[in-house]
């Protein structure tokens, strides 16, 4: 309900305000409260101090019935604006109506009595004759007792009070905190602000407080979602599509990320990467001492050039921060590490003038030693694995170059020396190449009392046509420790597949105590993005368990390391995944890393990557889009001035998202750089629900949300369809149907159902109509 004439000015004798309005109603809402409050005006009946509530009220009725109420807010602070709200009411206890017009705002002023200081300084005969007589007039009383002379003074000098007061507040015009709300329009044309009108006081207070420092974040993410926050209290996130433009010289950039298996035998996944030091390929080396210290080594990119890394694991302080075990001009990758005695052997690929080499170090006593080169400088060597076995026997595998083709040898260290010399070529199988075209991976294991060798690696298997070609896993087990017997080792097998096109690669064993491997590898068997899988094979039947997926993200998951951290199993694996970072300065910003996602570009079989087109999460790159004959419109994103605005609407009245679209496209220029252009990408809307609350004493497990649904179809009769010629009939309660007509009107009537035809062009319904009546 809507008062009038609502009025506030300062009083004379200064510390208080008077008030007055007019109720237009008072039979509806015979009530009023009003409530005071600082800055602002109080937005609901308990949102301040209640300066009056249906009562204190002077009152009188005008000749229209209208209630004109006056009041008097006393004890105030001088120099201070007070913002009031009124909210009539009816009922006990009230019910209020919250109208946004029924304010009003004043400034009370401060006594300085000018007047007692402009009767003290006239001269004292003035005081002598200044008669108190008044005759019986009837005065305030802060008069009472005054002569003719002082009470004439006191009406310029209530003025001066008044002027004065102003004058002093005049100071606090460029203060926010206090200066008049309905002079905030004139200090944000200062700074060329446009304020929002439809804020609180206080609100528009803080935009032009905060409004120098957002434009010193202009072109900034924050600042984009905080404008859209502040002008139509919707969520948003802000995306730069220049990220999803293809580079050709962006190759996915992988970090080390890890999975931990719990009490339950169920992987969980560590929201932060392991390491942030990233590579295209290759997997990282991991070797533990019996004390339960060890090592990880990895190759990355640092000051342009490919170096290995290394991380030292500590039973007390965990993983520390990596280090450097290589620093040259050389490309070095792929190291591989294993502990013989006390002895750390660490070997690694290094491509130098046109040529790979395989080159190493070891650590003992704490020291390392000087880089070396394995073999002669002549042959290309590269791909080194290493594993230990239960004799203290340092095995070495690698790719050695032979013409064009590369052939796997291997040789074994015995503490002393490498025992064969030339070293042994890996056998054929049944005559026939077993192609080794990826890093190989060698593991050590006992089994049917035996100890054994199990070598893995993925070769590419031809199909109908040369580009069906795919990647398959491929093992074979030699079943002793003497390196010069090249008779025991099995043949060649492939570890089945579901799909002959889907591409299985980067194995990674790890022997279990009942003599079984568990194989993790990697595989793009489900949604074309390459996930990692776990299958447990036998190596004495050489038969494989079925495939479990492990994880399942559309992100590139690769080159998976199983090892033993404290008696828990980890996985470390290579993906492209992005990175979140929560922003120090601007605390509700999060910042999404794309820069390891590299140009992955959509493939047709693809489905979980294909699924993230046009969201905000999409990591796909595309071709620039130059629009329709060079013009952008809305449904141009993929460039590099695009900037993508993903709206959260609170509602799905196309209207409104349509009104504040239009808010924004008048405003968000201003905090963009001028090459910048923006495209509206509406989300789902999102509604707020209870799901856990605190406010009912309940015990933790009564206080958590049950829903049970149940549901039953139990057989009925079938409906028969007899045709067009069907009927049916059915009755409402409390309707009647009204037959009447008259003799000049006799074609005006309502149904009538006793004379066929039934016309019921002039049907009828009629609620509570009781049959009976004259015609």
């Amino acid at each position: 309900m809507r008062l009038k004439q609502i009025r506030a000015k300062a009083c004379a004798d200064g510390n208080s305000i008077a008030i007055s309005w007019t109720n237009p109603d008072p039979a509806s809402y015979p009530g009023i409260r009003v409530v005071r409050r600082e800055k602002t005006h109080p937005v609901n009946p308990d949102d301040g101090f209640v300066v009056a509530h249906g009562t204190g009220l002077e009152t009188h009725l005008t000749a229209t019935g209208e209630a004109v109420h006056q009041l008097v807010d006393k004890n105030l602070k001088g120099e201070t604006h007070y913002y009031y709200s009124l909210f009539p009411y009816s009922g006990d206890p009230p019910v209020f109506d919250v109208d946004n017009y029924n304010r009003c705002l004043c400034m009370a002023t401060s006594p300085f009595d000018f007047a007692g200081q402009m009767y003290e300084k006239l001269p004292r005969i003035y005081h002598r004759y200044d008669t108190v007589d008044y005759e019986g007039a009837e005065l305030d009383e802060k008069l009472d007792g005054y002569g003719q002379l002082r009470r004439f003074l006191d009406m310029p000098g209530t003025m001066l009070d008044h002027f004065y007061s102003h004058a002093r507040a005049a100071r606090m015009l460029h203060n926010l905190d206090r200066t008049d709300g309905r002079l905030l329009p004139l200090l944000a044309q200062w700074i060329d602000w446009q304020i929002d009108f439809r804020l609180e006081i206080e609100a528009q207070r803080n935009e032009v407080r905060n409004a120098p420092h957002l434009y010193k974040t202009v072109g900034l993410i924050p600042t984009v979602e905080a404008t859209v926050k502040r002008l139509t209290n919707w969520e948003s996130r802000t995306k730069e599509f220049v990220h999803n433009i293809f580079l050709s010289n962006n190759p996915e950039q992988m970090n080390i990320w890890q999975l931990e298996r719990d009490e339950t035998d169920q992987w969980q996944e560590n929201s932060e990467p392991f390491s942030l030091n990233f590579a295209y390929d290759g997997r990282p080396s991991p070797v533990f001492e019996s004390d339960g210290s060890g090592w990880l080594f990895y190759h990355t990119r640092k000051k342009n050039s490919w170096d290995i890394w290394y991380k030292q694991y500590s039973t007390t302080d965990g993983w520390l921060p990596s280090k450097p075990l290589t620093e040259s001009p050389a490309i070095d990758r792929q190291p591989c590490a294993a502990i013989q005695a006390d002895t750390l052997w660490v070997f690694w690929s290094c491509y130098d003038s046109g040529s790979w080499q395989i080159q190493y170090q070891t650590r003992e006593s704490n020291a390392w030693s000087s880089v070396e080169l394995f073999g002669d400088s002549t042959t290309e060597r590269k791909s080194p694995t290493l594993t230990v076995d239960n004799s203290g026997g340092l095995w070495l595998f690698w790719l050695e170059k032979n013409g064009s083709s590369w052939q796997m040898k291997y040789n074994r260290h015995d503490g002393t020396s490498w025992q064969l010399s030339p070293a042994a070529l890996f056998p054929l199988d049944a005559g026939q190449d077993p192609r080794v075209e990826s890093d190989p991976v060698v593991l050590f294991f006992s089994s049917s009392m035996l100890p054994r060798l199990a070598v893995f690696w993925a070769r590419k298997e031809p199909g109908s046509t040369p580009d069906q070609r795919r990647w398959s896993v491929a093992f074979r087990i030699k079943n002793s420790i003497d390196p010069s017997d090249s008779t025991d080792w099995s043949s060649v097998h492939l570890k089945p597949k579901d799909l002959a096109q889907t591409n299985e690669s980067d194995p990674a064993p790890l022997a279990r105590e009942d003599g079984s491997l568990m194989v993790y590898s990697s595989s793009d068997h489900t949604s074309g993005s390459w996930t990692l899988w776990q299958t447990l094979l036998e190596p004495d039947t050489a038969s494989w368990s079925p495939a479990e997926q492990i994880s399942n993200s559309p992100f590139t998951e690769r080159f998976p390391v199983p090892l033993m951290v404290d008696g828990a199993l980890t996985l470390l694996y290579r993906s492209n995944r992005n990175l979140q970072y929560s922003s120090e300065v601007f605390k509700a910003t999060e910042t999404i890393d794309l820069r390891y996602s590299g140009s992955v570009s959509p493939v047709a079989g693809n489905i979980g990557k294909n699924a993230l087109h046009g969201k905000f999460s999409d990591f796909q790159t595309y071709t620039y889009d130059v629009g329709q004959d060079g013009k952008m419109t809305d449904s141009n994103w993929y460039s590099r001035e695009t900037l993508g605005i993903y709206l959260t609407p609170d509602t799905e009245d196309p209207n409104l998202i349509l009104k504040n679209q239009k808010l924004l496209r008048g405003v968000l220029h201003q905090f963009l750089p001028i090459q910048v252009r923006y495209v509206f990408v509406i989300e789902p809307a999102v509604y707020k629900e209870k799901i856990y609350t605190y406010d009912f004493p309940l015990d933790e497990e009564e206080r958590l949300i049950r829903e049970n649904f149940s549901d039953a179809l139990t057989t009925v009769t079938p409906e028969v369809y007899s045709g067009l010629a069907d009927s049916y009939s059915d009755s409402i309660p409390d309707w009647r149907w009204l037959r009447s007509w008259s003799a000049e009107t006799s074609d005006g009537r309502s149904v009538d159902f006793a004379t066929p035809p039934i016309d019921t062009q002039f049907r009828t319904w009629h609620v509570g109509v009781v049959a009976g009546g004259e015609e």
